[in-house]
C-alpha cells in the first residue's frame, strides 16, 4: 500500500478535527481520483520501466535507417521521444553499462571482470519497496556476455537476473524497472542492425505498444557507438509510453540522465553521477485524470 501524500493526509485530519470540535458529527470518507505527487518536476510517475540495451551503434546508423531498422524507424520513431544529442560515457561497453545501473564507469576502461560496491539501480529501489529485475536473453550460455550485464558486478549479483525466457506475457507482471539484454547475436553486437531490429519487433512490439496506455514506458539504448564518426560516441536513444510527447529532443544528455530520469519516475534519486545529473523532463506531458463516471 502506497504511503498517503503527507500534505493530504494533516489537511484531512485538520479539517476532521475542525469538524468535531464544531459539535458536528464526522463526515464519511469519499475516495476520489487525485493525481499522484510527481516525483521529480515534470517527470510521470510510472508503475513499470523496460530498458533495453543494445550494441555499439551510432546515432546515424539507426535513425533513418529504413533498410537495416524498419521496425524502430517506422514504429516506435512516430511514438518516441528521440534524443537527438545523447552520448555514450566511454569505451568499450562495460564502463556505459555500469554508468546507466549504478551511476558511474568506476574508472573502468576494459570489459574484464570486475566486483564494485553499491548502491546500484536494484539497491535504490529495493530501498524504497520497489522491484527490478535483468532478463537476459540466453542467460548463463556463452550468447550473453557478463559485461553486458551490469549487476553480476554489483553485490546483488546472479540473484535479479531471470533469463529473458521468463519474461511475463501478462505485463502488469513485470516490475518497477527492468532491464532487457538481447544475446549476442540479437544486440546487434555480432548479428547485424536487421538482426537486432527484427528482435525487438519480436519481442517488445506488444509491450511498447500496451505502454502507450498502461503507465508504463519502454527505453531503447546504446553502449556506444563503434567508430566516432562523426560525432564521437553519439548514440540513438528512444523513450516511448503514456505521457511521452513523440518528436526529436536535442539537450546533451548521457546515461546519468537517463538513470535520474528512470528513478525520479519512482520518486528515488540516483546513484553516484546520476544524483546531480539532470533528469529528462521536456519530453513529458503532464497526466491527465480519468473522466469522472455520473
Amino acid at each position: 500500500m502506497q504511503k498517503l501524500d503527507f500534505q493530504r493526509a494533516v489537511s484531512a485530519l485538520l479539517a476532521g478535527a475542525l469538524l468535531v470540535s464544531c459539535g458536528r458529527p464526522e463526515p464519511t470518507l469519499v475516495m476520489a481520483w487525485t493525481p499522484d505527487p510527481a516525483p521529480a518536476p515534470g517527470i510521470p510517475k510510472y508503475d513499470h520501466i523496460v530498458v533495453v540495451v543494445e550494441e555499439n551503434r551510432g546515432y546515424s546508423n539507426i535513425i533513418g535507417n529504413l533498410t537495416d531498422a524498419p521496425f524502430i524507424n517506422k514504429t516506435l520513431v512516430p511514438e518516441a521521444a528521440v534524443m537527438t544529442n545523447f552520448h555514450a560515457e566511454a569505451h568499450p561497453s562495460e564502463p556505459n553499462y555500469f554508468a546507466l545501473y549504478a551511476g558511474s564507469t568506476f574508472d573502468v576502461r576494459d570489459n574484464k571482470n570486475y566486483s564494485e560496491p553499491g548502491p546500484t539501480t536494484e539497491t535504490v529501489l529495493h530501498a524504497g519497496g520497489k522491484s527490478f529485475f535483468g532478463y537476459v536473453e540466453s542467460s548463463g550460455t556463452t550468447s550473453a556476455a557478463r559485461k553486458h550485464n551490469p549487476w553480476e558486478s554489483f553485490p546483488e549479483g546472479v540473484t535479479v537476473e531471470k533469463d529473458f525466457s521468463s519474461f511475463p506475457s501478462d505485463f502488469a507482471r513485470l516490475p518497477a524497472v527492468c532491464w532487457v539484454i538481447p544475446n549476442l547475436n540479437d544486440d546487434m553486437h555480432n548479428g547485424t542492425i536487421l538482426q537486432g531490429d527484427q528482435w525487438l519487433g519480436l519481442h517488445l512490439a506488444s509491450y511498447a505498444r500496451w505502454a502507450l496506455t498502461n503507465k508504463s514506458l519502454l527505453v531503447i539504448t546504446w553502449d556506444e557507438d563503434e567508430t566516432d564518426n562523426p560525432v564521437p560516441n553519439q548514440i540513438p536513444t528512444l523513450i516511448i509510453g503514456q505521457y511521452v510527447k513523440p518528436g526529436r529532443f536535442s539537450e546533451n544528455v548521457n546515461h546519468y540522465n537517463l538513470l535520474a530520469t528512470i528513478l525520479a519516475s519512482q520518486n528515488m534519486k540516483g546513484p553516484r553521477n546520476a544524483a546531480t545529473a539532470a533528469p529528462i523532463s521536456d519530453i513529458f506531458r503532464a497526466a491527465v485524470p480519468p473522466k469522472s463516471t455520473p
